[in-house]
């Protein structure tokens, strides 16, 4: 995806940041053939086909462990690598609303919304790599290499600390509906301020809670032993009535640097809701160096995210993407010691391929 003023992807330069492309057609067995040769100089193979595929291309896991003993294969897909459904395909969008996701976002009587940045694959993403590590772990300590199975719907699931434990510990007892500004636990909740909304922590009873304290700086001290409002269960189910005074309170301060200073001199939790342009300009993420220019391989700067990690002994630069086949030649030279002659001829067949198409050949 490519948005107006931009000829390359923003989202494939940011996730292929430094990495390398080998494009081989493995639907012809000689591409295969060159994929098992490569197979013996990695470390890992990382694969998301509908599970079964690459039992189909002879590329299993049984296969390519036995060209290389201590291969560790981390298969991504929709359902997993096995159960019922493990032959289904499923995207983002589709697993927010498999998981229960999106029943938890929009207000009770209208169509539930997505979370539109892609969740789902990325939380997916990430628990894989973190699986990844523990498997070379792992084959450090044994040498032993293995097969690490994540699915988009299990990850979902468990990365849910809130609501899913709720619902799966109370056997169903529990039962969460969308609360539109509101948290679905009632303690927090989306606040009309003097220029953004805000999100402001609401939670607790009693008078050193975060309610007696919101309550506090609005001028209304009696609204803490107020029934509708006395703790989080109670603001939930009186919602309509609360809302109103918390919007005409701090959207009636002077500007949002007000509501920020008021809610951190009430020792409360709340932050503006800002774009996603608002976000990436904040002086702190700025300070964090989040944000960087990164020469592409035509020679432009593409300005992209940068990695979030922050090592202490070895600092993190960010890559160009690659093209599309772009290390075909270097890869296949380097590690089978193709020359120059049989890569061209690989082209001309169509088992490689690179974004230069017919200028290649």
């Amino acid at each position: 995806y490519a948005p107006p003023g931009i000829a390359r992807g923003p989202a494939f330069a940011y996730t292929s940041s430094g990495k390398k492309s080998l494009c081989i057609d493995i639907a012809d067995p000689e591409g295969r053939a060159m994929i098992e040769a490569l197979v013996p100089f990695v470390d890992i193979v990382i694969q998301n086909f509908t599970p079964g595929t690459m039992e189909k291309l002879g590329l299993d896991y049984t296969r390519l462990r036995s060209l290389n003993p201590g291969l560790i294969m981390c298969s991504v897909s929709g359902f997993g690598q096995d159960g019922p459904w493990r032959e289904v395909r499923a995207v983002d969008p589709a697993m927010q609303g498999w998981t229960g996701v999106a029943s938890m976002i929009g207000e009770p009587d209208a169509v539930p919304y997505l979370d539109r940045t892609a969740p789902c694959d990325t939380m997916t993403a990430t628990q894989a790599a973190l699986a990844m590590n523990a498997a070379l772990f792992h084959r450090a300590q044994t040498g032993v290499g293995q097969h690490v199975d994540v699915s988009l719907m299990d990850t979902v699931l468990a990365m849910d600390s809130v609501i899913f434990p709720a619902v799966v510990a109370t056997g169903g007892q529990y039962r969460p509906e969308r609360a539109g500004r509101f948290h679905p636990l009632g303690d927090v909740a989306t606040v009309r301020g003097p220029d953004h909304y805000f999100v402001v922590g609401i939670s607790g009873s009693g008078p050193s809670s975060s309610w007696a304290r919101i309550a506090d700086a609005m001028g209304r001290p009696e609204l803490v032993d107020e029934a509708r409002f006395a703790d989080d269960a109670a603001r939930l189910r009186h919602r309509a009535e609360l809302l109103p005074l918390l919007d005409g309170w701090l959207g009636a301060l002077a500007d949002d640097d007000a509501a920020v200073a008021a809610l951190a001199r009430a020792g409360l939790d709340g932050a503006p809701i800002l774009t996603p342009l608002e976000a990436i300009g904040q002086l702190q993420v700025q300070a964090r160096a989040m944000i960087r220019d990164v020469r592409q391989p035509d020679g432009s700067l593409l300005r992209t995210p940068a990695t979030p990690y922050h090592f202490s002994d070895h600092p993190v630069t960010v890559g160009a993407a690659p093209r599309v086949g772009e290390h075909n030649e270097e890869i296949l030279h380097t590690y089978l010691a193709y020359s120059h002659e049989r890569i061209g001829e690989l082209f001309h067949r169509g088992l490689l391929f690179d974004d230069r198409g017919a200028e290649r050949r």
